[in-house]
């Protein structure tokens, strides 16, 4: 990875995008998707674009792994896109296998959280604090205490028939847009707004490139409930 300044704007100021990819066989999963939205998030914060014929370009010949793409303000007047690739966090494989949350403090918030900037520094702290508590993640709130998403997540609830997942002030994540995506493509409902303790707690999920879908097995050391048969019907359809 290139080395940046300590006077950069992208170490004084957080000034930067990232993405976190997936590898899997050989092959990184999804990286349009991810493209597109680094490109969306740079056209809306007046950056600059990055190079989509590089960002193409990085592969890797790892079974499963994390590909970290960041695309920062080097200096001044000059933009950097780099790529490294690591094994997948323990944490989150743990997540995977068995999705342990905790509710964090309502004054815990992410700035421009409808971006993925490398001004990170909520979730980093949120997930330190889910880890502090026993558990695998973080779930941000609003002020009514609703749930809006993961430190590096996106929530769903399940209801009998439907989805319920936060609709704004949240990161527009790949694998919550492939839910949607399949959930419509099932006739499954979904309603957009942040879900309420109870709801998540009577079944639901986390989505995150890395994740995949994962069962929430606890919130705040109560049990949760299976997801159930909507859950098993949208993960069967992964095929990466």
């Amino acid at each position: 990875m290139k080395q940046i300044d300590i006077d950069s704007p992208a170490v004084a100021h957080g000034l930067g995008l990232f993405e976190t990819m997936l590898v899997s066989r050989g092959r990184v999963v999804l990286l349009e998707e991810h493209l597109e939205r680094m490109t969306n998030s740079a056209f809306a914060l007046g950056l600059p674009a990055p190079d989509e014929d590089a960002f193409r370009a990085f592969t890797s010949n790892e079974d499963e792994a994390a590909m970290r793409v960041l695309h920062v303000a080097a200096s001044p007047s000059a933009w950097t896109l780099s790529a490294q690739t690591n094994p997948i966090p323990p944490l989150t494989l743990a997540r995977r296998m068995n999705a342990t949350v905790i509710t964090l403090d309502a004054s815990l918030t992410r700035a421009l959280p409808e971006h993925k900037m490398t001004s990170y520094a909520p979730c980093v702290i949120g997930l330190r604090r889910a880890v502090m508590a026993g558990a695998n993640e973080g779930l941000f709130v609003d002020r009514d205490g609703h749930i809006l998403e993961g430190t590096a997540s996106n929530v769903f609830a399940v209801t009998r028939d439907s989805l319920i997942t936060a609709p704004s002030n949240v990161l527009p994540g790949i694998m919550r847009a492939w839910v949607l995506e399949q959930a419509a493509q099932l006739g499954i409902a979904v309603e957009e707004r942040a879900p309420t303790h109870d709801e998540i707690r009577a079944g639901s999920f986390l989505t995150g490139s890395l994740t995949l879908m994962a069962a929430v097995r606890s919130i705040d050391d109560r049990p949760c409930r299976e997801p159930g048969e909507i859950f098993d019907a949208i993960n069967s359809r992964w095929l990466y």
